[in-house]
């Protein structure tokens, strides 16, 4: 297996991807996302998985995990807000997940299968009480994120 894992620090969960936006757009998303009512929560560590198939496997991801599902509800929220500003409502099925490994080659698919069943979380948890507008610059030496502002959620 050939691949790269993702820098501890670029580790995160997208909730809205908004391509390139202009100095006014992100004002304005800046604007709508600080009127985001919503509380904080506690998340777990859910299991490992793969992207796009399971027979094709280019990205393994570790899911989070909420309560009540607070992540896809403040992904809804976030949907909904920037919505009416005139983005698109995001088609794709959300998944909360953070990827943690690029892959480039698997030579062995039974060996990269029995490798990911082994992986196991015992009881992660952490509390989720903000969010971020980031901005991502692709490089020849990775990705770079650069943090544009920070929401607090309500305690």
């Amino acid at each position: 297996m050939r691949g790269k894992f993702v820098e501890k620090e670029n580790l995160h969960l997208t909730l809205k991807f908004f391509g390139e936006l202009t100095n006014d757009q992100v004002k304005k998303v800046e604007d709508a996302l600080a009127k985001i009512n919503f509380s904080s929560f506690d998340c777990e560590v859910g299991e490992v998985g793969v992207f796009p198939h399971p027979n094709h496997p280019k990205v393994v991801w570790v899911s989070l995990k909420s309560d009540s599902d607070e992540f896809k509800t403040l992904y809804e929220s976030i949907d909904k807000s920037t919505k009416k500003m005139g983005f698109a409502e995001s088609e794709d099925k959300f998944e909360s997940h953070v990827t943690t490994l690029r892959l480039y080659v698997v030579k062995s698919k039974e060996m990269f299968d029995k490798k990911l069943s082994e992986i196991h979380f015992k009881n992660i948890i952490f509390k989720i009480d903000s969010f971020s507008l980031i901005k991502s610059e692709l490089t020849n030496q990775g990705p770079i994120y650069k943090t544009l502002k920070k929401f607090s959620l309500k305690n």
